[in-house]
């Protein structure tokens, strides 16, 4: 199959197309690369996987040359990964998630809808906000007001993709909202919570915490990919929304999981970082689509630990370029 995929030096979108170039598709991919990741190290990536995987330095905003390239490679599928990835950076960046996160994917969207190219959109469970009660949220469920740009475009879009499917007959999509994603990817984020806790308790021997017993859903980038991947190699677009998740635990557990590991000390802080408080449903998904097998996440932390213990002091020295999707003064403050 053909899988075009926007962000695809990103950390979804790169650990997408590898597993789908290996596994025989033909993948094309564009990122403006804003988060300074390394043109030479992706392109050195992607060609000594397969020939059939390669991407463009391009904007979602340039819409004509998006159109050209599309129109050129005819797609199986569109993946869209490609806006603003995090309640940081839209906060402390409104004008990009305007014209990247909301026009920006609008006209992806549209373009989809006009070509018949099928449309898998990356939303968010970050939707759910801060639940009251540990109850895990269906997609069903009704929405707290958003207050974050990230959240507030994200739901913008969803409700776009089902105006859009109103208007086009021969338009279909599906739209996930996937739990906080972990693991190492070709771009590793550094700063989401599994990640994060683990390079803390590597590169200071503490585990700082807010909220120890406040919920949050979690999947392991790996898990994701190969469930979209499955998903496109299926080719059945239900036109509708879907959790999807492996793990629901507290930040206490996460910490705890990694002490396994490493010796680090877990203490308490003032109200820092991302205070949501969620556990999400992914029976819709199994029951429309597939079971998938969930590794330990004892396992997977070890991954991430591992990866780190080697290559703490490379992102040390890089001052983690490549690695943020929030301001680096944000991210000193967690440390």
């Amino acid at each position: 199959m053909k899988i075009f995929i926007t962000g695809i030096c990103g950390y979804l979108g790169s650990n997408l197309a590898l597993l789908a170039a290996k596994s025989g598709h033909i993948v094309s991919g564009i990122d403006n690369l804003m988060y300074e990741q390394d043109e030479h190290y992706f392109n050195e990536l992607f060609t000594k996987v397969s020939s059939n995987v390669e991407f463009s330095i391009l904007d979602t905003r340039n819409i004509p040359m998006l159109e050209a390239k599309i129109s050129l490679f005819k797609p199986d599928v569109l993946v869209h990964f490609g806006d603003l990835s995090s309640v940081y950076s839209c906060n402390h960046n409104p004008k990009l998630t305007e014209s990247i996160g909301l026009s920006a994917t609008m006209n992806i969207v549209r373009l989809c809808a006009k070509e018949g190219i099928p449309l898998i959109y990356n939303s968010t469970s970050s939707l759910y906000g801060t639940q009251k009660k540990n109850c895990k949220m269906l997609e069903t469920d009704p929405l707290p007001k958003h207050t974050d740009l990230y959240c507030a475009t994200k739901y913008k879009i969803e409700e776009y993709i089902e105006t859009i499917s109103n208007q086009f007959d021969g338009f279909t999509y599906i739209v996930f909202r996937p739990a906080t994603v972990f693991g190492v990817a070709p771009r590793f984020r550094i700063e989401l919570l599994p990640n994060h806790f683990c390079y803390s308790a590597i590169s200071s021997g503490v585990i700082k915490v807010s909220e120890l017993n406040a919920y949050r859903a979690f999947i392991s980038i790996d898990n994701l990919s190969s469930i979209y991947l499955k998903i496109i190699e299926k080719g059945v677009y239900s036109n509708s929304v879907y959790n999807i998740g492996s793990y629901n635990l507290t930040k206490h557990e996460v910490a705890l999981s990694i002490q396994k590991h490493f010796d680090a000390k877990i203490i308490t802080v003032p109200e820092i970082g991302d205070l949501r408080n969620l556990q999400i449903d992914s029976s819709k998904f199994r029951k429309h689509f597939f079971d998938f097998e969930i590794t330990p996440f004892d396992e997977e932390i070890e991954n991430v630990i591992a990866h780190l213990s080697t290559h703490v002091d490379v992102y040390k020295s890089s001052n983690f370029a490549g690695l943020l999707n929030m301001p680096l003064h944000n991210w000193l403050q967690l440390n």
